[in-house]
């Protein structure tokens, strides 16, 4: 079974980021990437749900 590298992974994503945003989110918290772009997740606020 064939694997792409992380690297190529995420050269990947970045270059269909409107499809894979999620996926370098998920990439960047699992591996401590520092990537700084991936912004998918909701912004917590102090603001009580109804």
């Amino acid at each position: 079974m064939r694997v792409d590298s992380l690297d190529d992974t995420i050269k990947f994503c970045k270059d269909n980021i409107y499809a894979f945003e999620p996926a370098l989110e998920m990439l960047d918290e699992e591996y401590n990437l520092k990537l700084g772009g991936a912004k998918y997740r909701e912004t917590k606020t102090n603001v009580a749900a109804w």
